[in-house]
């Protein structure tokens, strides 16, 4: 008696199991509608669990963006801006605008050299908005025609040293943060951080040991402006070109 029940209850397993019903993970009382709920969930469209975030972007936008890939013009023009004052001098003479001169001019080339680049360009002062919001930028780069704004943000520190019987030293320690915005979408599909060092030593031609420190500066960001600029190049001979 005992074993024809045991053969019984062998057969009903086995039965279940073959059936194809999943099993859960723990014991359920609720007659398989846990599954049934769970699989219904995961064919809908996640969104997000905080009713606040709405107020920002729908969840419908948040697909379509990051759903895009993005595609740009076979040659395109690009804007160049700088975040921040002039490389954080507290105060300007003709050597350290010459200097200057030579840095965005060395930035210039190098974009320019890409290409995918038919001209890159300082976004003029003038046109560069008060409140600097992506909005904003996009109006500002729209204006001066150009697709692609590539905005960059030099920082740096100063380590000086004084020496007895040798020129005193300075060494710039500058990073810069880079960021290329698709001026048609709103998309930034690029950013870059580079670290660059410099050490300079006061020479007969510099005023003044300040103007030693802003060379090692300039020298340091010049480096670190390359870096990021290379880079970008680099990524945008990755993006395919603009069907129509």
């Amino acid at each position: 008696m005992l074993r024809s029940g045991i053969v019984m209850l062998a057969a009903i397993v086995v039965g279940g199991c073959a059936t194809g019903v999943p099993q859960a993970p723990y014991p359920s009382t609720d007659g398989g509608r846990y599954f049934v709920a769970r699989e219904a969930a995961q064919d809908e469209e996640p969104q997000s669990l905080f009713p606040s975030d709405l107020a920002v972007l729908s969840d419908s936008a948040i697909r379509r963006i990051l759903g895009y890939r993005l595609t740009i013009e076979e040659v395109d023009k690009i804007a160049i801006m700088q975040l921040g004052g002039r490389w954080g001098y507290r105060w300007w003479t003709d050597a350290t605008a010459r200097m200057n001169e030579f840095v965005t001019g060395r930035l210039v080339a190098v974009l320019d050299s890409s290409p995918r680049i038919r001209d890159a360009a300082i976004l003029p002062t003038l046109m560069v908005p008060r409140e600097r919001s992506m909005p904003y930028l996009r109006e500002a780069a729209t204006r001066f025609q150009a697709g692609l704004l590539f905005v960059f943000r030099p920082d740096c520190e100063t380590f000086q040293r004084a020496r007895f019987l040798a020129a005193d030293e300075v060494r710039a320690t500058c990073t810069v943060e880079a960021v290329l915005l698709d001026v048609r979408t709103g998309i930034v599909p690029f950013s870059q951080l580079a670290t660059q060092e410099y050490v300079a030593r006061k020479t007969g031609d510099d005023a003044n040991f300040q103007e030693t420190i802003v060379r090692a500066e300039l020298q340091a960001i010049t480096d670190g402006l390359e870096e990021v600029a290379k880079a970008a190049i680099a990524f945008l001979s990755t993006v395919p070109v603009t069907t129509r």
